[in-house]
């Protein structure tokens, strides 16, 4: 922007030179004895002084404050040179000077000329010796004009080089930037799902405690399965009072815990390895209706080994249960008792007793058929998997009345034959660590995966962090399609003003090819030959800013005219090229000219085609003769005028065509093409500006809130909760029932 921006003050650079040239010889061509003659040179001395100003103010602008080190250079490299008055039988002199030097002494002699006396200018004169200090300023414009233009036309190549070379820059530092941002965003996302794929799903509480508990051994897992099973049954029986009350004068009598059975829970020395309450109505049922006499008396001649006793007590509500409970525990202790006077006291604590009590309820008062164990080894094989899938009720509080059968079974088998089923053996767990364990680990991983949060969940991520890439490849890249555009529409400008001093140029040298009195400083070859060139640069920097091409002169290539581009600026410059009128006029509704009728009320286009005509025509009437002596002429020391070429100007209505309003109405609608298509590239500045703006808040947008808020720390979130409850897990393990050789 910086570079385009100094390239649109200095476009007026040799328009501002060229308008100096045309106003001095106003001057010198103005009849004094005209009324407004006093008016004319007022203007023309204001005009001068500000086009000095103008000059002065963008030339100093830019030596000060170039836009690269090469501008910077060529203010400073003496490679032009520059012809000076310097008196004496030299005249004048040429000097080597650098573009800083020539351009400052060139603005300088416009500001002198403004005040140099018209009859002076007019005075035929110009020897170096008798030349005031004005009038050799006027003699250094016109000595230097040439070598001036070239150094400015080079400067503009040079700023065209510079912007072209602009998109390279940009090209280059965009895709540098996208790849170390892909890079690092592909780093980032390498490593985001590299934990995703295995620490989110590993830190899930399921999986950590079904692994940590696959992972103890099966002591360890049996000590553990008898702590929480122990617990749970002396919480069934937290509403036994009596029953707890002689357990705890047990334990003080005895000095130490009775020795429980794995998997069951002592009261009064028996042990209740199973509990199970249900709730159906108010009456007792039992198997082979048995009243409680009979009941009672069954218990008493009960030996202590046997395989089952049954008790049936009637109760009306929560007292009766609890004073039911009560007697049954007194009569099982006078059994105990009697088991050891019979079986000795090893006997009796090998034989310790284990009592199953299971209250079952039916939906109606019939008669139920216990089953019997088979041989003391315990209950039918249908009732113990069904008091294994039963599960254990805390009290009995809220009962009003209840129905039960009570069942006490003793049994002299060993501990492990007493425990309630675990998920395996110690003979299977050796078996399936080998064999089936990883396939058990790895259904276990597969199914928590599955049933994983989407928070969680690799797919969910990778494709947060392809939106991130994508994203990010449209920060970089779409802004980088705007600067080819932006690029040919300053190439376009820099067309369309250059033609525009073609325009200028050509009517100075085309008015001074008629005079041919030598006041421009060069003979009529020269001008013959410069105005030819001038014509038919004309015609192709019009068709370079239409459709496309090279200017050699400034080296400036055009990629894409403007009739091959579309926008509404666009419209609006065919509108003023090809449409009839001549909107460049302050009033659009009069085009008509004295010299050629017709040639405004074309449009633009049809306008400079017409002036390139009119410059052919001019070209062939005043053909130099190569035998006159101001075809070769290097003398210029005498400015004679010749008063018959003066009228030429006034006849000739081609020249008159040529030298209407001196091109005002070619450069005023040229400059409506320049402010058409700086307001395009300013369009385009700002929309280039917003989108890069859009999409960095669209980037910042989805990576802070969608990626890290919305996704990421809910995930880590979430996570936290997972460990904490894990953590919340082990702690309550009961570590304390562990031994050193378990841990």
């Amino acid at each position: 922007e910086n570079k385009m921006s100094f390239l649109d003050r200095t476009m007026s650079y040799l328009q501002t030179g060229i308008n100096a040239c045309i106003y001095l010889r106003n001057l010198q061509l103005l009849n004094l004895s005209d009324s407004s003659a006093g008016q004319t040179v007022q203007n023309t001395r204001v005009a001068l002084q500000n086009i000095s100003a103008v000059m002065s103010q963008m030339h100093t602008l830019n030596y000060v404050s170039p836009p690269s080190q090469r501008i910077a250079d060529f203010f400073l490299d003496k490679a032009w040179i520059k012809s000076v008055a310097v008196g004496g039988e030299v005249g004048f002199q040429n000097i080597k000077e650098n573009f800083w030097n020539l351009l400052n002494e060139f603005i300088s002699s416009i500001l002198a000329s403004s005040k140099i006396d018209v009859t002076d200018l007019q005075d035929q004169n110009y020897a170096v010796q008798q030349m005031n200090l004005e009038k050799r300023a006027v003699v250094f414009i016109f000595d230097n004009f040439a070598s001036t233009s070239n150094a400015l036309q080079e400067f503009y190549g040079i700023m065209l080089n510079e912007i072209g070379s602009l998109q390279f820059v940009c090209d280059l530092v965009v895709y540098t930037l996208l790849s170390v941002s892909l890079l690092l965003i592909c780093f980032i996302s390498w490593a985001i799902l590299r934990n995703v794929k295995t620490v989110f799903p590993s830190c899930q509480h399921c999986v950590v405690g079904s692994d940590l508990m696959n992972s103890l051994p099966v002591t360890m897992l049996q000590k553990v399965h008898t702590f929480y099973l122990n617990g749970e049954k002396n919480l069934a029986m937290n509403e036994d009072e009596a029953a707890a009350k002689e357990y705890l004068e047990h334990a003080d009598v005895e000095g130490a815990e009775p020795d429980l059975m794995e998997g069951a829970v002592l009261i009064n020395n028996v042990c209740f390895d199973d509990i199970q309450l249900q709730d159906k109505g108010s009456n007792i049922v039992m198997s082979r209706r048995r009243n409680l006499q009979q009941s009672k008396q069954q218990i008493a001649q009960t030996e202590p080994c046997s395989t089952e006793s049954i008790v049936l007590i009637e109760a009306s509500d929560q007292t009766d249960i609890r004073r039911m409970h009560a007697r049954n525990v007194e009569h099982l202790q006078v059994q105990n008792k009697k088991g050891a006077l019979l079986s000795g006291s090893g006997n009796h604590q090998k034989a310790s007793q284990h009592v199953r009590v299971k209250v079952s309820s039916l939906k109606k008062q019939v008669d139920t058929p216990l089953q019997h164990v088979d041989n003391g080894r315990g209950i039918n094989p249908g009732t113990q998997k069904q008091a294994r899938k039963s599960q254990l009720e805390p009290s009995f509080k809220g009962r009003e009345k209840t129905k039960a059968v009570v069942t006490f079974r003793r049994s002299s088998k060993t501990k492990t034959s007493m425990l309630p089923p675990l998920p395996f053996s110690p003979a299977q767990h050796v078996g399936h660590a080998i064999s089936e364990w990883p396939s058990i680990l790895g259904t276990i991983d597969k199914k928590s995966t599955l049933h994983l949060r989407w928070y969680f969940r690799t797919g969910v991520h990778r494709l947060a962090l392809l939106l991130v890439v994508a994203l990010c490849c449209c920060v970089w890249l779409l802004p980088v399609k705007s600067y080819p555009l932006m690029i040919n529409i300053a190439t376009l400008i820099r067309g369309v003003r250059r033609t525009s001093g073609v325009v200028l140029l050509s009517i100075f040298t085309a008015r001074e090819l008629i005079l041919a009195d030598g006041f421009s400083r060069k003979n009529t070859s020269a001008l013959y030959e410069q105005t030819a060139l001038l014509r038919s640069s004309l015609l192709d920097n019009i068709n370079a800013f239409r459709f496309g091409g090279y200017i050699p002169v400034e080296k400036n290539t055009i990629k894409f005219g403007a009739d091959l581009l579309n926008s509404a600026a666009i419209d609006q410059y065919k509108s003023v090229m090809y449409e009839d009128g001549c909107p460049w006029r302050h009033n659009s509704d009069d085009c008509l000219l004295n010299s050629w009728p017709l040639a405004e009320s074309e449009g633009l286009y049809r306008y400079l085609i017409h002036f390139h005509k009119a410059l052919g025509i001019i070209l062939s009437k005043y053909e130099p003769d190569p035998a006159g002596a101001a075809f070769s002429n290097i003398n210029f020391d005498k400015i004679i005028t010749d008063a018959s070429r003066t009228d030429i100007l006034a006849r000739d209505r081609d020249v008159q065509f040529l030298l209407e309003g001196q091109g005002k109405a070619a450069v005023d609608g040229i400059n409506i093409l320049v402010d058409i298509f700086q307001g395009e590239q300013n369009t385009l500045l700002d929309s280039m500006h917003q989108d890069l703006q859009l999409l960095i808040s669209v980037f910042i947008i989805v990576v802070v809130i969608v990626f890290y808020w919305l996704l990421y720390l809910t995930a880590i979130r979430a996570t936290d909760r997972e460990i904490e409850k894990t953590r919340t897990f082990v702690n309550m393990l009961p570590v304390h029932i562990l031994t050193r050789e378990d841990l």
